[in-house]
């Protein structure tokens, strides 16, 4: 998260509130899946706008928002991002959205998480996504 507000020079407009639990991620996966989030928040927002990032562990699941109150996504273009085929995703958006938040899911499913966005255009947008917890009984991630 922090990256990416230093990226967009917005460090002010970041607003953190984060409670840890031990998962089965590896921590460049974590990384990864915020960092594309919070690029995203911050380039579709106005600056001086703030941009939530929250993680909570409830039960075996750490669950992670990220929301701003930017531009936010249509109905139609929602649909796209969360039913389009795989292989046009990129060209859905020409800021790069699409390709980001493919990038997203696919990083997700691979750890047996959930995501969905919620959007209202000129509102902004909440990225949810949640992941098993690690238990003493679990593998390490793949």
């Amino acid at each position: 998260a922090n990256a990416a507000a230093a990226t967009h020079q917005r460090g002010a407009d970041l607003v953190l509130d984060l409670t840890g639990a031990s998962l089965r991620a590896y921590p460049a996966d974590l990384n990864l899946l915020t960092e594309e989030l919070v690029d995203n928040a911050f380039s579709f927002s106005r600056r001086g706008t703030p941009v939530h990032v929250r993680a909570w562990p409830e039960a075996d699941v750490l669950h992670c928002t990220v929301t701003d109150t930017g531009r936010g996504l249509t109905p139609p273009q929602l649909a796209a991002i969360n039913a389009g085929p795989p292989g046009r995703r990129h060209s859905l958006d020409p800021h790069g959205l699409g390709l980001g938040l493919l990038l997203v899911t696919q990083l997700v499913a691979r750890l047996s998480g959930r995501f969905e966005i919620e959007s209202r255009p000129a509102e902004g947008t909440t990225c949810r996504f949640s992941l098993p917890r690690h238990s003493s009984a679990s593998p390490s991630p793949a």
